[in-house]
């Protein structure tokens, strides 16, 4: 008799099915086949399954629990009662006769669940000990040194659990696991191809391509069988849509990250093969009846098919940005006409994709509805990862039946392992964002074509990845150098030929669907324009549909919209240089531009542009003086050297003043001396800048005196953790009157050399210098307030140690640094969460420090007025202490880690929040949030690694005395941060 398999998986199939087979496929690759036990795939049909369960739990060294966010609230769908308080549960009796016997039993997170020290937090939950578990499971979460994240099941993050494993394993299998170790592509291609295969004609048949990366256009149906790097995110739809009882589903995802590609290439032919009905349809297949009208066929098409039926319904954000004037309520009919579909046809499944941004207004018109339809709105597609890259890279040179002599193709990797994952990281490091699959699929293809031999041999080596493509900027000029091949410069110069590509850019900016009979009036009298539409198409820069008058065309590619509409609005500006006054206003809009979108070095080429128009020099001081205090804080000298020069150049300084910058720029220019001059210089502007770009005590921070207050929800109608009201005794303090700015946060990341970074961090909307900053974690506030405080001499707040800080109990955050408070320092750092809804409530009672929402939108940004983005900060009312913004525009990070039961057990003078947690606070409103959040007593966690386009920070500082706290020498005293 063979011995019993020695790893148990324990699952609840309704729930989990879907990661246990995941977890056993693994299992089976790394240590070999038979070494994992899972009911549905090892008891055979008509055996006593009873029996064998309980054998094989016996049999085992050791049980793995798959457990989920909800895992204990899973109901007996019998009597409605917990699962887990069943006796007869399964679940249960697997864990329960695993501890009797002495088996060791690992937890397997899975989504949002977590655990802590203190037992289990599920969905922020907290559960002080284990009592609320079965006796026969009570320790179940007690004693493990070891626990696995779901989502770490990556090759190159398994090595800690795999070698745990094998710790408990007979020999045999440790040997078997030594010989199987592999990395190549990952585990999902191959767990989607036996779970969720191709249809076997798609699988067989030759692809379409030539090669076997598709450069910049979208995969489509027919290119599933080279559709690689998503594996992951497919089978998990495809398992949604199978196996669970939702049918609504909400697919979003950020421009550039291949949600159509996603859909046609890899979810359409696998939920074909297995036996559904699919419909596909575009917005941009109903420009003028609208997704509505197209909705209808769609449900009338499939009316007589006998499988299971599936409507996806893509770009559903152009019912927003490409509104038809004569739908004016388009989307509101849209839903009608599903939530109709849905109640009449049981065997229908809807999938809706969208552009993340417009997630907040689609989720709303669904809520909004009468019937309120149910939806899965826990599906974004993210950013192609490290993993995903190396697959996509990869997969096809390791497929045989792809590749090799007398296949499709004949692709190698010199080095095979290594090459595919040096491609991938460099990739990564040109921080391409949202945008790096485009990008990583035509340096594929190029490189594909250029070392591919006569006889169809395709290796590529290290030389040849040392000129890859690495921003769009390059993308662009790739594309326009090929289109040069059939247009000449003589024949359309390079600002006239950007005019006719940004025709396909909207405003946003995005890639917007024209009519060809409305590019044929735009330019009917260019005889090259045609040529050079059907060049852009050839190459993929546009792509059209439809047919005749009805034809459509747009940008093959959001990711290239921005590109080409900052470099158009380069070229067309720069065409009035010549123009004396002309030329200097144009200049003037453009320089004031690059400075609101921290163009900083743009703006400096923009500065020397200006100093050709010698009659107007005198309206170049204002920028001369801002560039040279921006660049003295970020501490950059040639930058300040180049911009004073051009001060000299242009004969606006006094001899004096002259003489005293020249003997400055002798040598490397102390930044406190530098600022005495500039002072000098114009004192007005002088403060001016400093309240734009730091936080001078009296023009950006606000003076509070100490009181006593009562914190939280005075109603009682919001959440339960905003209760109960109690008293606190606040200290006197300091407070931004606004959240820190993009121009604040800007000059840290310049002083830092990391600007880079601005372009991942931006939102849709755009950086703006006087809009609040966003997408930041709660490090980076933290980072940003003790680099403030060594600029103004401060004796910085925070001692940051990157290393493991034990009172972190997330599981969600990779970063982990122990962050302390210092006691007595005076520099700048986040509020208490106490501190905030001091400030925020200003003195008052009511829900807000106004008389009630019908005022809010006199006070704050949000889902009503904001036109889903943030605005100006101090645009709208300040409350009754002079802050502004605090009822929305952003949320705010505060210094607390969060605990629903804080409240109750808080002292009453200046609560300092838990000392431990997962999450911490943020507060305020922000510009997607309806009334209800936007109150003072609103509360709102996150964990302290997360970033997000809504939450931002506003800056505090203990009240000391003008002469307390003041560095002799910047920084000479500062405890300061570790070093990056």
């Amino acid at each position: 008799m063979p011995d019993p398999p020695p790893i148990f998986i324990n699952y609840r199939r309704t729930k989990t099915r879907d990661k246990a087979l995941i977890l056993r496929w693994i299992l089976e690759k790394e240590f070999g086949a038979g070494v994992s036990f899972l009911d549905e795939a090892t008891i055979a049909p008509g055996r006593p399954w009873r029996m064998e369960l309980r054998q094989a739990v016996q049999g085992c060294e050791l049980l793995l629990a798959m457990i989920h966010g909800e895992w204990h609230k899973d109901q007996d769908e019998a009597s409605g009662e917990k699962s887990l308080d069943q006796d007869h549960d399964w679940v249960r009796q697997e864990i329960a006769t695993a501890l009797q016997a002495g088996k060791v039993v690992i937890p397997v997170l899975i989504d949002q669940a977590y655990l802590t020290p203190g037992g289990a937090d599920l969905q922020r939950t907290r559960f002080p000990s284990n009592d609320w578990l079965p006796a026969d499971i009570h320790k179940l979460f007690e004693g493990q040194a070891f626990r696995l994240r779901f989502d770490d099941l990556t090759p190159h993050r398994m090595d800690d659990f795999l070698g745990h494993l094998g710790t408990h394993l007979p020999e045999k299998w440790q040997v078997a696991a030594e010989d199987a170790r592999s990395d190549e592509g990952g585990y999902y291609p191959g767990v989607l191809q036996e779970t969720f295969p191709l249809p076997e004609q798609l699988r067989q048949a030759t692809p379409v391509s030539p090669a076997p990366y598709v450069g910049l256009r979208p995969f489509r149906r027919a290119d599933a069988r080279l559709f690689y790097g998503r594996s992951r995110e497919i089978y998990e739809l495809c398992h949604k849509l199978n196996h669970q009882d939702s049918r609504l589903l909400l697919l979003d995802g950020y421009s550039g990250t291949g949600k159509s590609s996603l859909l046609q290439a890899g979810l359409i032919p696998r939920m074909e093969a297995q036996g559904w009905a699919v419909a596909y349809v575009r917005r941009e297949e109903g420009k003028i009846t609208g997704l509505p009208a197209l909705l209808a066929a769609r449900l009338a098409a499939l009316a007589a098919a006998q499988e299971r039926k599936l409507i996806i319904l893509d770009q559903l954000e152009e019912i927003l940005t490409n509104p038809i004037a004569t739908l004016p309520d388009e989307l509101a009919r849209l839903i009608d006409g599903l939530v109709n579909a849905l109640e009449e046809d049981h065997g229908l499944k809807v999938v809706l994709g969208f552009r993340s941004e417009y997630a907040v207004h689609i989720k709303r018109q669904l809520d909004q509805h009468d019937e309120k339809p149910a939806y899965d709105s826990d599906t974004t597609l993210h950013t192609l990862e490290r993993q995903g890259l190396i697959e996509a890279i990869r997969s096809v040179s390791a497929d045989s039946d792809l590749n090799g002599a007398g296949k499709p193709y004949h692709l190698r990797f010199r080095p095979s392992r290594t090459l595919p994952e040096t491609i991938a990281q460099h990739l990564i490091d040109s921080r391409a964002g949202h945008h790096i699959a485009p990008l990583l699929q035509v340096n594929l293809d190029l490189i594909w074509h250029s070392c591919r031999r006569d006889d169809g041999i395709v290796e590529i080596t290290g030389a040849d990845i040392r000129n890859l493509i690495d921003t769009h900027e390059a993308l662009l000029d790739h594309y326009l150098a090929k289109v040069r091949e059939f247009v000449t410069s003589d024949q359309m110069d390079d600002q006239r030929l950007l005019e006719l590509l940004h025709f396909y850019v909207e405003q946003k900016p995005a890639s917007a669907l024209r009519p060809d009979r409305d590019f044929e009036h735009e330019f009917g009298d260019e005889s090259f324009a045609p040529k050079l539409r059907e060049a852009c198409k050839q190459l993929y820069l546009l792509y059209s549909q439809g047919s005749g008058d009805d034809t459509i065309t747009r940008l093959s590619h959001d990711s290239l919209a921005q590109v080409i509409d900052g470099r158009y609005s380069r070229l067309t500006k720069a065409k009035y240089e010549a123009r004396g006054t002309l030329a200097v206003d144009s200049l003037k809009r453009e320089i004031d531009e690059q400075i609101e979108s921290l163009q900083y070095g743009q703006a400096l080429d923009t500065l020397d542009r200006m100093m050709t128009v010698e009659e107007q020099r005198r309206q170049l001081h204002p920028y001369f003086f801002e560039l040279t205090f921006f660049w003295n804080e970020a501490g950059q000298h040639q930058e300040i050297g180049k911009v004073v020069q051009y001060w000299l150049d242009s004969g606006l300084l006094s001899g004096a003043l002259r003489e005293q910058v020249s003997q400055l720029l002798d040598s490397v220019p102390a930044r406190e001396r530098l600022r005495d001059w500039l002072a000098l210089v114009d004192p007005a502007r002088y403060s001016d800048m400093q309240a734009r770009y730091l936080a001078p005590e009296q023009t950006v921070m606000v003076h509070l005196e100490g009181a006593r207050f009562m914190m939280g929800d005075e109603t009682g109608d919001l959440d339960d953790w905003a209760q109960p009201v109690h008293p606190v005794q606040v200290s006197s303090f300091w407070m931004g009157n606004v959240p820190v700015t993009w121009w604040q946060f800007a000059l840290h990341l310049f002083a830092n050399q990391q600007d880079g970074e601005l372009e991942n961090k931006a939102p849709s909307w755009g950086l703006k210098g006087n809009h609040p900053a966003l997408n930041l974690d709660w490090y980076e506030a933290v980072e940003y307030c003790n680099w403030l405080s060594l600029q103004e001499s401060l004796m910085p707040a925070y001692a940051v140690d990157r290393s493991p800080d034990p009172g972190n109990l997330s599981e969600y955050d990779e970063k982990k640094w122990t962050v302390r408070r210092i006691d007595g320092a005076t520099g700048f750092r986040l509020p208490t969460e106490a501190e905030w809804e001091f400030a925020c409530r200003a003195g008052t009672t009511t829900k807000y420090s106004f008389r009630d929402a019908e005022e809010l939108g006199d006070y704050g940004w949000y889902d009503d007025n904001s036109d889903s983005q943030t605005h100006p900060v101090g645009a709208k009312k300040p409350n009754p202490w002079g802050l502004y913004d605090m009822h929305g525009n952003v949320c705010e990070w505060c210094q607390d880690w969060h605990d629903d039961q804080y409240y109750e057990e808080s002292p009453e003078t200046d609560p300092l929040g838990p000392e431990a947690g997962s999450f911490r606070v943020f507060r305020g409103g922000c510009w997607f949030d309806g009334a209800r959040n936007c109150r003072s007593a609103s509360r709102d966690w996150d964990v302290p690694v997360n970033r997000n386009y809504f939450l931002g920070f506003r800056l505090a500082r203990s009240s000391v005395e003008p002469s307390q706290g003041k560095l002799a020498e910047p920084g000479a005293k500062a405890e300061r941060p570790s070093p990056r």
